[in-house]
């Protein structure tokens, strides 16, 4: 396991924990979609969630599906839209987008990208933080978890874990 780049190409599915999201969405925000973001995501949660003891790689498929983040936020800015009693005309209109954007957002009709997202939040005059204000799996990695894992790394490896994410990113362009 002192290798660590050998391990971002095999990914599952995890139950992605609002926090842990709240962390990486801004992260090349600009390129990126969210379809794409789910991808280095998993992969670096299946990274993180490796023992560095272990023998074997674990496994850990976790219940979520490829395009349910994107449905959450799909139906989150649909609701959070009509809590501020917004026709999707009005937030098209505060967020620059064209009304077409939006009904395909709410209507899962594309994977749009974080900076879009972005716009919509600051038209309905949220942080990401509210927006993702889930409760929490316990199915779910834990952010704590996650941390300590890391911590656990030597630097070296620690080095090759981000030296990993960032060859994870770079692929996705």
């Amino acid at each position: 396991m002192d290798n660590l780049e050998v391990f971002y190409p095999f990914f599952f599915i995890h139950l992605i924990k609002p926090p842990l999201v709240l962390f990486f969405i801004y992260f090349n925000k600009n390129s990126i979609t969210i379809q794409h973001f789910l991808y280095f995501l998993d992969c670096l949660l299946y990274l993180i969630s490796c023992k560095k003891d272990s023998k074997m790689i674990q496994k850990r498929i976790v219940g979520m599906k490829a395009n349910q983040l994107q449905k959450y936020i799909s139906n989150r800015i649909r609701e959070c839209r009509k809590e501020k009693k917004l026709s999707q005309e009005q937030l098209s209109n505060d967020a620059g987008l064209g009304i077409k954007a939006i009904q395909n957002i709410e209507n899962l009709k594309y994977d749009f990208k974080i900076q879009t997202l972005e716009k919509v939040l600051t038209a309905l005059d949220m942080t990401v933080e509210e927006f993702f204000d889930l409760p929490l799996s316990d199915n779910s990695v834990s952010l704590d978890t996650l941390v300590d894992n890391l911590s656990d790394l030597s630097n070296d490896k620690q080095i090759k874990l981000i030296s990993s994410f960032n060859e994870i990113v770079k692929s996705i362009d």
